[in-house]
C-alpha cells in the first residue's frame, strides 16, 4: 500500500469529486483514477462509488478512510517533530536571568546523564521580555523570570496575554555576596553606608530597557562615583574571590557554591524589596524527560536557598 495513494483517496473523499481531487493534487484525471483503481486493487475492496450527488465512500471505503485519516495524522506529527528538532539534538532549551542557583541545578542535572552525542543544551541568559518572547515563539522550550512584588500585575498580564504558564520557584531578596575575607565579613546585617567604600561588581545586561535601569539604580541606590566593576557572572564569582574589598549583589547562593570560592552572604537592612523567580511554558507543552529532571534539581535546590536566605 502506497501512502501517497492514501493521501489521494483522501482527498477524492473531501472533495466528492475524482476531478476536484485531480486539479487540488496538480495530476491528470486518468492518473487519479487509475492510483485510485490499485489502491482498491491492493486492499480487496471498493472504496468509492459513484452517485448523482458524486464520488462518496462505500461502507467498507468509510471504514478505510477512517484508520487512513489516522495513518496519514501519525506521520504529519512525526514529519513535524523531525522538523522541529533536526537530528534529535535539540532535547533542553532555557531562557533565565543570571543565578548561580539556576546554572547549579542545570549541572547537576546534565552531571547525573550517561554521555550521549545526541544531547543538545541551550541556557541563555537574557532579560524577562527576551526571556518571554524567546518561550513563546518555541526557541526555548522552559523560561524563568524575575519581578519584585510592584511589577507582579504587569508580567501576570503579560503572561496571560502570551499564553505562557508559570510556577513560582522561590521568593527572596537580594543579598551582598563577598569573599570571606571581605572586612564586612564579621558583619551580619549591612547597610549602604557600610558599602560605600567597597568594589561592586555589577553585570550589565545590554537587553534592559532604560526604565529597568533606572529603577534598579534607584533600589540599590547607586551613587555617582562609586567604583564599578563591568563583568560576566563567571568572571564575578573568580573576582568576589580574588579581591577582598569586592563585593555583589545576588539572590541566595547555594551553600556548595559558597564553599567552593569561597564566599558568603549578608542580609543588608536598607534593601529589603522581595523578589521572585518563576518557572514559565507555553501553555500545551509537555516536559520531556531533560525538563523533569532540571525542574527536580531546581525544587532540591530551593531547601538550601531558604536556609541560606538571611
Amino acid at each position: 500500500m502506497d501512502l501517497t495513494h492514501i493521501k489521494y483517496a483522501i482527498e477524492v473523499d473531501k472533495t466528492k469529486s475524482i476531478t476536484r481531487a485531480a486539479e487540488n493534487l496538480f495530476m491528470g484525471q486518468p492518473n487519479l483514477s487509475r492510483s485510485i483503481r490499485e489502491l482498491e486493487k491492493s486492499l480487496g475492496i471498493k472504496i468509492f462509488k459513484r452517485t448523482s450527488k458524486g464520488v462518496i465512500p462505500t461502507e467498507q471505503g468509510e471504514e478505510f478512510l477512517d484508520h487512513a485519516r489516522n495513518i496519514l495524522s501519525h506521520v504529519e506529527k512525526i514529519e513535524s517533530i523531525h522538523k522541529k528538532t533536526p537530528h534529535s539534538k535539540l532535547l533542553f532549551s532555557i531562557s533565565a536571568p543570571e543565578a548561580i542557583y539556576i546554572g547549579q541545578a542545570l549541572a547537576s542535572m546534565i552531571s547525573g546523564l550517561q554521555p550521549s552525542g545526541n544531547i543538545f543544551f541551550n541556557y541563555t541568559v537574557t532579560d524577562n521580555l527576551s526571556v518571554m518572547e524567546n518561550v513563546g515563539q518555541n526557541d526555548h522550550n522552559l523560561g524563568i523570570i524575575r519581578f519584585n512584588s510592584l511589577q507582579e500585575k504587569y508580567f501576570t498580564r503579560l503572561l496571560k496575554e502570551k499564553g505562557l504558564m508559570a510556577e513560582k520557584l522561590l521568593e527572596f531578596e537580594y543579598i551582598v555576596l563577598m569573599s570571606e575575607s571581605h572586612p564586612l565579613s564579621g558583619k551580619e546585617n549591612i547597610t549602604y553606608r557600610d558599602l560605600s567604600d567597597y568594589i561592586e561588581l555589577s553585570g550589565r545586561d545590554p537587553h534592559k530597557s532604560a526604565l529597568q535601569a533606572q529603577e534598579t539604580k534607584a533600589q540599590m541606590h547607586l551613587q555617582d562615583g562609586r567604583q564599578i566593576i563591568t563583568a560576566g557572572h563567571a568572571s564575578q564569582l573568580y573576582l568576589l574571590s580574588a579581591i577582598p574589598s569586592a563585593y555583589m549583589w545576588a539572590p541566595p547562593v547555594p551553600s556548595a557554591a559558597l564553599e567552593q570560592f569561597p564566599l558568603l552572604q549578608r542580609g543588608c537592612d536598607d534593601f529589603k524589596i522581595r523578589y521572585a523567580d518563576y518557572l514559565i511554558h507555553r501553555k500545551n507543552y509537555k516536559f520531556n524527560d531533560l525538563d523533569k529532571r532540571f525542574i527536580e534539581e531546581l525544587h532540591a535546590l530551593k531547601a538550601d536557598l531558604l536556609r541560606s536566605d538571611v
